[in-house]
């Protein structure tokens, strides 16, 4: 706005012919407004910018000279308000950090509780609670305390109020009274005496921990920690590595326990068993079939060889049956059982079985008692191409072989009269037996027989 200084001593309505009317409506002099310090009448330019020359001058001359004042003060009042709110806004605020409140185990000063390891996690929750102040920092790590520990702390200050003068002095306090004596001596001297046994292979770092006030080198803790190891692959792969620091020597170790882990893992895990090539009969010689579905006629008589799974039904006539025994085959490992009814009983120890098998008519001579199952028609195959069905009878039956004896759970069947108990998988797995098969002999049982009892485990039930 340009305001006509040449006419200071002209009054506002000043002749005409020296301002025209729309001059004098539009500006405004200084000397029109002696009243006005300086500072308001530069406050009253500033303003003419925003509203304009003749707004300002109208007001001016409507105005008294306090009211002209108000309006200059409250210009250069809200342009100190606006200075100081873009000043606050284009300075760089530093971000407020959120403080955390973590948990802290309470710490009760029995025998063997690690004080140390506790004041650094109280270290930790007073820096993540932004605790600045030394009486709060005390205040928080006794509430903190628990038990006895607790009960301390707060027995003092009833005597004395001032007793805890700083953080430092209340965990110097703390620890001399409940940390053991000589506790880095003993720590120290448990670590350079360390040896595994049982024990897991980070212990070297909880009793490291331990020796603050002198600490042991770094090659002195790494040879330690590895002589202290047990002898085992992770010894030797360590000493080959050769690690510079005791963190890194337990890394390692943990790493390599648990490769050594998954390999045993891996090498237990089931396989598939191998293939021999085909199937050959130990009756007949010919392969493609087991010796129970063996169907070879015999030499002294048409009938056809009986097996484990073959029924009374299943073979010409009992009577051609019986013409074939089987202590004149050599083929077949048949064992002579003992009872503690009758004498002994014929028993064909026959892989190719899935279940345990006893004849029907051999039951009373044995000592059993039944089993419950649930009613149910089980199928059994006789023969390549007969099967037959019958109503699933389970009993629990106690024999003897050789001083050792057996409790078996077999399912009854109506075989022939050529052997009274089949012995298939189910045995064979659980007792493991060592068998020649040149000479069709038990030598013995193996290393991973499991011993029968009288309960008959459900692991071992025939399905």
């Amino acid at each position: 706005m340009e305001y006509e200084r040449g006419a200071e001593n002209q009054p506002m309505d000043g002749n005409p012919s020296m301002s025209s009317p729309s001059a004098s409506a539009t500006h405004v002099a200084r000397a029109d407004c002696p009243h006005l310090a300086d500072p308001e009448w530069e406050a009253l330019q500033r303003l003419s910018a925003v509203i304009g020359e003749a707004a300002v001058a109208t007001m001016l001359r409507t105005l008294s000279a306090t009211e002209q004042h108000g309006v200059a003060l409250g210009v250069i009042v809200k342009e100190q308000r606006d200075a100081a709110a873009a000043a606050t806004a284009s300075s760089e605020t530093t971000p407020r950090v959120q403080s955390l409140k973590l948990h802290v185990s309470s710490y009760v000063g029995q025998e063997g509780e690690p004080l140390l390891r506790w004041l650094v996690e109280v270290d930790t929750a007073i820096t993540a609670r932004r605790i600045v102040d030394e009486p709060s920092k005390v205040a928080f790590t006794m509430s903190c305390l628990g038990g006895r520990a607790r009960s301390w702390p707060y027995g003092r200050r009833l005597t004395d109020h001032t007793c805890f003068s700083t953080y430092a002095v209340f965990k110097e306090e703390l620890r001399q009274a409940f940390e053991p004596p000589q506790n880095e001596f003993r720590s120290r001297a448990e670590f350079l005496d360390l040896q595994q046994g049982k024990h897991d292979v980070q212990r070297a770092r909880y009793l490291v921990s331990n020796i603050v006030t002198n600490p042991i080198d770094e090659a002195t803790k790494v040879v330690t920690f590895m002589k202290g190891l047990k002898d085992e692959p992770v010894k030797t792969y360590l000493f080959r590595e050769y690690p510079s620091t005791l963190e890194a020597a337990i890394t390692l170790a943990m790493q390599e326990e648990f490769s050594l882990k998954q390999a045993k893992l891996n090498a237990n895990a089931p396989r598939m068993a191998p293939d021999w090539g085909p199937i050959r009969c130990y009756r007949c010689g010919n392969t493609g079939h087991f010796a129970r579905e063996c169907t070879a006629t015999v030499h002294l008589a048409g009938g056809r060889r009986g097996d484990a799974g073959h029924r009374r039904a299943a073979v010409p006539s009992e009577r051609d049956s019986r013409c074939t025994k089987p202590d004149d085959k050599p083929n077949l490992v048949i064992l002579k059982v003992g009872l503690k009814r009758a004498g002994s009983l014929r028993a064909l120890v026959d892989p190719g079985a899935s279940n345990n098998f006893v004849r029907l008519e051999s039951l009373p001579k044995l000592n059993f008692e039944e089993v419950k199952t649930p009613r149910s028609v089980l199928e059994v195959r006789l023969a390549p191409d007969a099967t037959v069905q019958t109503e699933k009878r389970v009993v629990r039956v106690r024999f003897s072989y050789k001083h050792r004896v057996f409790v078996e759970d077999l399912i009854v069947l109506d075989l022939d009269d050529k052997f009274d108990l089949v012995l298939g998988m189910p045995w064979l797995a659980r007792h493991d037996p060592v068998i020649n098969w040149e000479k069709r002999t038990l030598v013995r049982f193996g290393r991973g027989a499991t011993e029968s009892d009288g309960s008959g485990s459900e692991a071992h039930a025939p399905r």
